[in-house]
């Protein structure tokens, strides 16, 4: 027994009866402290090593149970089997001049080459028993139990790059299928076509970027109708500036003749009053034809135009006029019933043989005005009364008189209250149209 320890552990080999076979067995001797003596522990070696078999699942990993010195007292069947033993790894410590029980207590866990094999060591330390346990796993059977692992790893690994380069093709395609759509769209709108929404909607961003794209060539459409729009006022407010020198210069001319007429006859005659009607016509038409007049000033301008067609046409005109009293300070546009008198007497009555007669209906009903104008002239075919709508109907039509009064209704009231025609051969023709009564109109 060492002097001066009190616990310390061998292995050996005896004979329980000289019959039976001799036994290992791993002694651990411990000193009483209050009396004289020592207890001694024998551990069967083989029911040891079934002790560490049975402690670790891995069935290539070596386990070596050490005394403080550094020898085996005790190995796994996987390490007592082994072709290179853990001793001479332990002597190759010590013939480097270190003792294998100092190496053991410093050395932590690492990679070593044992024999043939690349191992990772872990030594554990019990300073109770003053015993080391070591523990060796090979680098191979580290690879061949995670080798399933592994493939798992490395197959997601792969699936993952599949799928990566699959969704960077489709949306390559897609970005670039996109910029061609934006360039056709863009060739196709400078040509003035739109192409449908439906063709560039295949997910939601081709959705908004659609809507966008349309969006903004809607704008640019627009914009350039109003462009053309400002164009073609601008050039109809000069030529309309234009034609109003004539009109102010035979406004003039008028008078120089009603006083040559009136020096000339000496008193005033039926050509004077031709001459008065006449400049009144013009200083009428001259006002600001946006600015509303009272019902009783337009049919006062009606009736001067009226005397002077019957100084052309006499008694071959009877012009008579049923309107509602009521609604002569009602406000209305002017210059809206004398183009329609007009074409009564000049398509209508004019080419008689007879006396014509031209009626100026205008009664209110409900919420609504209605202005009727009938006459008793030759009237039109069917064909013919098409023919007409169509003309009146048409901005660039050189019927002025009903295509300007239809147009001017239109843009104050709206669609519903254009002109109405009426019109059978042989019998005459009705133009009619209404308003909204003073209580209720508004600009449409």
């Amino acid at each position: 027994m060492p002097d001066g320890k009190r616990l310390w552990i061998t292995s050996r080999t005896f004979q329980t009866y000289s019959f039976v076979p001799s036994t290992e067995y791993i002694t651990v001797y411990q000193r009483m402290g209050n009396i004289e003596g020592t207890i001694v522990v024998n551990i069967d070696q083989e029911k040891f090593r079934d002790t560490l078999d049975t402690s670790t699942s891995l069935h290539q990993e070596y386990l070596y149970f050490l005394d403080n010195e550094g020898r085996i007292l005790n190995a796994n069947s996987a390490a007592a089997n082994a072709a290179f033993s853990f001793s001479d790894y332990l002597a190759g410590l010590s013939s480097s001049g270190e003792t294998p029980a100092s190496s053991l207590t410093e050395m932590d866990a690492s990679w070593i080459s044992y024999g043939k094999h690349i191992c990772y060591m872990k030594i554990l330390y019990n300073p109770d028993y003053d015993v080391f346990l070591a523990a060796l796993i090979p680098l191979s059977y580290v690879f061949s139990s995670q080798i399933g692992s592994l493939l798992l790893l490395l197959g997601s690994i792969v699936c993952i790059a599949i799928i990566t380069l699959f969704l960077a093709y489709r949306t390559t395609k897609r970005n670039f299928w996109q910029i061609d759509h934006l360039i056709q769209t863009f060739d196709l709108a400078e040509k003035g076509i739109l192409l449908p929404k439906e063709t560039a909607a295949r997910d939601e961003y081709d959705v908004i970027l659609s809507n966008v794209i349309h969006v903004f060539l809607k704008s640019t459409q627009l914009q350039q109708q109003l462009r053309e729009k400002q164009y073609q006022q601008e050039l109809a407010e000069k030529t309309a500036l234009q034609l109003q020198i004539n009109p102010h210069f035979l406004f003039n001319t008028l008078q120089t003749l009603d006083f040559e007429a009136l020096r000339l006859s000496g008193k005033p005659g039926i050509l004077n009053t031709m001459l008065h009607d006449l400049s009144d016509i013009l200083k009428y038409s001259l006002e600001d034809t946006e600015k509303p007049v009272t019902l009783g000033d337009e049919l006062n301008y009606l009736k001067k135009y009226v005397e002077i067609q019957k100084q052309r046409y006499g008694d071959r005109i009877v012009i008579y006029y049923e309107v509602d009293e009521a609604l002569l300070n009602m406000r209305i546009l002017r210059l809206i019933l004398q183009p329609l008198v007009e074409n009564s007497i000049s398509h209508g009555i004019a080419a008689l043989d007879r006396t014509g007669y031209v009626k100026v209906r205008i009664y209110r009903k409900k919420e609504q005005i209605f202005f009727v104008v009938i006459d008793s002239g030759i009237g039109l075919e069917k064909e013919e009364l098409r023919r007409l709508y169509t003309q009146i109907n048409d901005e660039k039509s050189k019927n002025i008189g009903l295509t300007n009064v239809n147009r001017r209704l239109i843009l104050q009231y709206g669609e519903s209250h254009a002109l109405r025609l009426q019109s059978k051969k042989g019998m005459g023709m009705c133009v009619s149209f209404t308003v909204p009564a003073p209580q209720s109109r508004r600009k449409t």
